[in-house]
C-alpha cells in the first residue's frame, strides 16, 4: 500500500487551492460553468443541482450558476468519494497530477454543500433572485482567512452570515475548517460524533438574529478552546483525521453485525470476537469477502486497528494484500467443505507412498487443514512479536547433533560463538549453483542426511527455537536462531570445521532438561537435525519450570507472555458438507472451555496417529453458509451450539458507496425493489446479494454500462431466479416488474400461445399454464427497461 501524508492537502488548501479560487472573484459565471461541467462527468454528485419535470426529464435552473461563492466551490468538490473528490479537485485545477489524500477534509453533503439559498420563498412561491450581500460576505470572508492570525478580526462578519437562513454554525465551522484547518474544527456529524466521545459537550443553537450569532459564535470559540486543553498540542486536523478513520471503520465493519462494529483497538478485537462463527446469508452478500476482512481483524489486530484507508475500494485491496500475505505465512488457512470432503481431509488420514528404494505401497498419516493450524496456532500460543527473546510468530522446534557425544570441544566453542554447524562440506553451499561432484556427495547421502541439510539450510527460520542434544533423552542448550543460513568458504577449503552454519542466541548452556514428557515419551531421533512437530514453545517453557529449569531470559516475568498470535481457519460453504463425518470427535474440543488452557481443556488421541490432540484457544474458526441451499432449521444441532451465527444481507449502500448508479439507473433502489418482492414470494432466504452488481463500480460509457448490466442479468441473477422460481416462471415477471401492458419482446416472460391441434389426432390433454411461457433475456435491450424493474 502505497504511503501517502494524510495532512498534505492543509498546504496544498493554503499554498494552491486558496489563490487560484480567489482569482474567480469577479469572474463568478466563468467559475459556475467550470463547476456545471465537472458535473456531467461525475453526475451522481449534484442531485440537489437536479430538477425533474413532469415527464422525469432533468431541467436546468434559470439563473443557477451565475454567482457563486468560494466556501460552496470547496464544498462542492467534497461531495462524495475520495475518488470523486479526487476528480473534482482535477478538474478545478485543470491538472492530471493530483494525488493529494484528501480523507482529512471535511466531505459534504451533496444534498446541503450550498452556502446560500439555492432558492429564495418570497409569499410562498419560489423566486431566483437571492440577496446578494450573502455572496459578497462569503467572498469578504475567504479574503480573510487567508491570512488571518486573530480569529477576533472575522467576527464582524461572521455576525452578519450567521443567521442566514441556509448558513448555521455547523455548516460555517466546516467551510472555515476546511480554509483554516490550524484554527477551526468542524461541527459537521463527523466532528460533532468525536466531541461526543471526547467529553465535550456543544449544542446547536438557531440563528435568528446578530445577538444569538454573537452567542453562538462564542459557544464556537469556547468549544474549540476546550478541544485544546483536552489534546494539548495536538492539531485540529489531526483530530478530525482519526475521527474520520473512526466514522470509516464503523462503517465498513457493519456488514459483521453491531456488535463487532466500532472496534478499533487490539484489546477489543481480541475479546469480542467468538473463536466459533458463521456468517450466513443469500446468495452473494459478500460473506466470502467478509471472512476475508474479519480474518484479518483477528489474525492481524495491530495491522488492522493502524489502517487509515478510508476510500472503500483502496480499503479493501489493502485488506486483500494483507490476507494474501497472511494465507502465505499460514496464520490464516481457508478451505471449502463440499459432500465428498471428509475427517481425513479436515483432521488426519492415511496416505498412500511407495518408500524410497522399494516397491512396495506404505501408509503414512498425513495431516488435514484443521490439524495443521491449530499445531500452528498452539506454537504461536504465548508469543509476541515483539518478544524480547527474539522468537518470530510461530517458533518451530528443532533438534540438533552437534557433533558426537564425545565432541564436547566443538560443541563448547559453537556456545561461545553463538552458532550452529553441521557437516557434509562436500555438499558445497546449498543455497547456491553447485558443481557436479557437489551434487553427487549430496545425492550419495541418505535420506536422513539429506532431509537434515533441507532443514538446516532452508526449512529453519529466523526465530525458531534451537534444542541441542545431549543423548537420545536429554537437552543440553536451548538458543533462538537469529541468522540465515550461510556456508562458511573458509571452513570449507581447509576442512577445519563444519561448513554449514547459523547464528544462535544461546538461551541457556549445560543443563539436563529431560524431553520425553513433551515428546509423548519418545525417545529423540537419530538425524542431525529434526523437527519437534510435537512442541510449543509454551509447553517448553512449562516443562522447563516443572522441572526446576529456571533460565533468566525465559522465566522472567518481564518476558513471560500472555499474549497469543491468532490464527484463522476460514470454511466455506459449511452447510454442503457431513458435519458429523468431518469433525468427529474433535467437534467437543473446538468449545470454547475445552480449548487448550481453558477451564475444562479437553484431549483427544487422534485414530490414526495416536497422538494426543487438542484445539489451542488462538485459533478462530469462521464459517460461510448460504441460506439459498439449507437454512439454519436443517443445520446439525452440534454444530449450531457451538458456533455463533451473524447474518449478512443484501447491503444496497456497498453499491451506492462504490458508484454503480450511472446513467440514470439506481441499482441500490433496483436491488431493494427486486428483494422486497423475492422475500414476499420465496422468503428471506432467497435474496439476491449486492455483490452480483460490483461489476458496474468503475467508470463506463453508456453503450459499455447497458452490456455490463446485461450480462449480470443473462449470467447470474435471471439463471438464481430460475433455480428459486422453476415451478413458476411467471413469478420472474414480477419480481422484474413485466408490464401486462407492454409489448412482448419488453417482457422477460412470455406466452407460448400453444396451437389448439399440437396433438395432432391424439386427444387434447389439459395442459399446465405455469409450463407454457418462456424467458425473453432480449427484453433488457435498453436502460429503460432496466429502471422499469424499480419504477
Amino acid at each position: 500500500m502505497e504511503v501517502v501524508d494524510k495532512n498534505a492537502w492543509v498546504n496544498f488548501y493554503k499554498n494552491t487551492l486558496f489563490s487560484h479560487i480567489l482569482k474567480f472573484e469577479g469572474r463568478q459565471n466563468e467559475l459556475a460553468q467550470i463547476l456545471k461541467d465537472l458535473k456531467k462527468q461525475v453526475d451522481q454528485s449534484f442531485k440537489s443541482d437536479k430538477t425533474l419535470d413532469e415527464n422525469g426529464n432533468i431541467i436546468e435552473e434559470p439563473k443557477h450558476h451565475t454567482e457563486i461563492d468560494p466556501f460552496t466551490v470547496i464544498s462542492l468538490i467534497n461531495v462524495g468519494t475520495l475518488k470523486k473528490r479526487s476528480t473534482l479537485h482535477s478538474g478545478l485545477l485543470n491538472r492530471d497530477d493530483f494525488r493529494v489524500d484528501l480523507t482529512g477534509c471535511a466531505e459534504s453533503d451533496a444534498q446541503s454543500a450550498w452556502y446560500y439559498p439555492y432558492r429564495v420563498k418570497q409569499n410562498g412561491s419560489d423566486i431566483y433572485e437571492r440577496p446578494k450581500e450573502i455572496i459578497s460576505r462569503l467572498w469578504g470572508l475567504f479574503r480573510k482567512l487567508a491570512e488571518l492570525k486573530d480569529i477576533k478580526e472575522i467576527e464582524k462578519i461572521i455576525i452578519e452570515i450567521l443567521p442566514q437562513d441556509v448558513i448555521g454554525i455547523n455548516k460555517l465551522s466546516t467551510g472555515l475548517y476546511r480554509c483554516r484547518p490550524d484554527l477551526f474544527f468542524p461541527l459537521n456529524a463527523t466532528g460533532k460524533a468525536f466531541l461526543d466521545k471526547s467529553k465535550i459537550s456543544y449544542t446547536d443553537t438557531v440563528v435568528e438574529t446578530e445577538d444569538k450569532a454573537l452567542q453562538v459564535w462564542n459557544d464556537y470559540l469556547d468549544t474549540l478552546k476546550r478541544i485544546k486543553e483536552t489534546f494539548k498540542d495536538q492539531e485540529f486536523y489531526d483530530l478530525y483525521y482519526q475521527a474520520v478513520v473512526d466514522v470509516n471503520r464503523s462503517r465498513l465493519n457493519k456488514g459483521h453485525k453491531q456488535e463487532d462494529n466500532n472496534l478499533s483497538t487490539k484489546n477489543k478485537i481480541e475479546t469480542n470476537m467468538p473463536l466459533n462463527q458463521i456468517l450466513y446469508g443469500p446468495p452473494g452478500t459478500g460473506k466470502t469477502y467478509a471472512t476475508t476482512e474479519l480474518a484479518v481483524q483477528i489474525a492481524a489486530p495491530d495491522w488492522y486497528a493502524s489502517l487509515t484507508e478510508t476510500d472503500t475500494i483502496e480499503h479493501h485491496k489493502a485488506i486483500k494484500e494483507k490476507y494474501d500475505e497472511l494465507i502465505k505465512t499460514k496464520q490464516i488457512a481457508f478451505t471449502t467443505f463440499h459432500q465428498s470432503f471428509s475427517y481425513e481431509d479436515f483432521i488426519e488420514g492415511l496416505k498412500a507412498y511407495v518408500p524410497e528404494g522399494q516397491t512396495n505401497i506404505a501408509y503414512k498419516v498425513e495431516d488435514g487443514i484443521l490439524k495443521k493450524i491449530a499445531i500452528k496456532a498452539q506454537k504461536a500460543a504465548g508469543i509476541n512479536k515483539n518478544d524480547v527473546l527474539g522468537l518470530n510468530s510461530s517458533p518451530k522446534i528443532w533438534k540438533i547433533s552437534l557433533g558426537e557425544t564425545w565432541d564436547v570441544e566443538r560443541r563448547k566453542k559453537y556456545f561461545e560463538n553463538s552458532e550452529i554447524r553441521i557437516g557434509w562440506n562436500a555438499t558445497g553451499n546449498l543455497l547456491t549453483e553447485r558443481n557436479e561432484d557437489q551434487i553427487k556427495y549430496f545425492e550419495s547421502l541418505g535420506p536422513n542426511d539429506q532431509t537434515s541439510l533441507n532443514d538446516f539450510s532452508e526449512g529453519m527460520k529466523i526465530g525458531d527455537v534451537i534444542l541441542c542434544l545431549r543423548d537420545r533423552k536429554s537437552i543440553q542448550a536451548i538458543g533462538v536462531i537469529s541468522s540465515d543460513y550461510y556456508f562458511d568458504e573458509q571452513a570449507y577449503e581447509l576442512d577445519s570445521d563444519f561448513a554449514h552454519v547459523r547464528k544462535v542466541k544461546w538461551l541457556a548452556t549445560g543443563i539436563n532438561f529431560n524431553i520425553l514428557a513433551l515428546n509423548n515419551n519418545f525417545q529423540l531421533g537419530i538425524k542431525s537435525v529434526h523437527e519437534l512437530a510435537r512442541i510449543s514453545w509454551v509447553q517448553l517453557v512449562e516443562e522447563l519450570k516443572a522441572q526446576d529449569i529456571i533460565i533468566e531470559e525465559i522465566h522472567n516475568p518481564k518476558t513471560l507472555i500472555t499474549n497469543s498470535v491468532n490464527h484463522v481457519l476460514i470454511m466455506d460453504e459449511i452447510n454442503r458438507g457431513n458435519i458429523s463425518k468431518i469433525f468427529g470427535e474433535l467437534i467437543t474440543l473446538i468449545e470454547d472451555d475445552k480449548r487448550a488452557g481453558k477451564s475444562d481443556a479437553r484431549e483427544l488421541t487422534l485414530p490414526y496417529s495416536k497422538e494426543p490432540f487438542t484445539v489451542p484457544s488462538n485459533l478462530y474458526l469462521i464459517g460461510t453458509m448460504n441460506t439459498a441451499d439449507k437454512s439454519l432449521t436443517q443445520l446439525d444441532l452440534a454444530l449450531r451450539r457451538r458456533f455463533e451465527f451473524k447474518e449478512v444481507g443484501p447491503d444496497s449502500q456497498i453499491l451506492e458507496d462504490m458508484e454503480a448508479s450511472q446513467h440514470d439507473v439506481d441499482i441500490p433502489l433496483m436491488l431493494k425493489k427486486m428483494n422486497q418482492r423475492i422475500q414476499y414470494l420465496k422468503g428471506k432466504d432467497y435474496q439476491i446479494g449486492h455483490s452480483y452488481f460490483m461489476p458496474l463500480c468503475s467508470v463506463m460509457d453508456e453503450t459499455k454500462y447497458l452490456e455490463t448490466l446485461r450480462r449480470i442479468f443473462e449470467n447470474k441473477i435471471i439463471p438464481l431466479l430460475q433455480e428459486y422460481f422453476f415451478s413458476n416462471l411467471k413469478h420472474i415477471g414480477l419480481v422484474l416488474n413485466d408490464n401486462p401492458d407492454d409489448m412482448d419482446e419488453r417482457k422477460i416472460i412470455q406466452d407460448l400461445n400453444f396451437d389448439e391441434n399440437i396433438f395432432g389426432y391424439g386427444q387434447q390433454p389439459k395442459g399446465n399454464p405455469l409450463f407454457a411461457v418462456e424467458l425473453n433475456l432480449g427484453c433488457f435491450s435498453d436502460l429503460k427497461r432496466f429502471q422499469q424493474i424499480y419504477h
